[in-house]
């Protein structure tokens, strides 16, 4: 039996084991409340992808990157969001 497929009989307690490291990273209070948020927001996002696309395929996933252009129209538009002019 190769190792891929001792480790594929593994991995459902695996992610069981990773969930429940996240968990107590984010009831952590060594992290601040936007370090818990960030955690969360990537754990919910992969997740998402598991469930929508199963694992192969998040073994090759990449979260999407902003360039610096659509950074500053979002910060803009948060702004107004909030009532500012800018």
């Amino acid at each position: 039996m190769a190792f891929g497929e001792i480790a594929g009989e593994f991995r459902p307690h695996s992610l069981q084991h990773e969930a429940d490291q996240y968990q107590r990273l984010l009831s952590s209070f060594a992290f601040t409340f936007n370090e818990r948020l960030y955690i969360k927001g990537q754990t919910e996002e992969y997740l998402d992808v598991f469930r929508s696309s199963g694992g192969k395929y998040l073994e090759t996933y990449r979260t999407p990157t902003l360039s610096w252009q659509e950074v500053k129209a979002l910060k803009v538009r948060l702004w107004q969001m909030l009532g500012f002019t800018v």
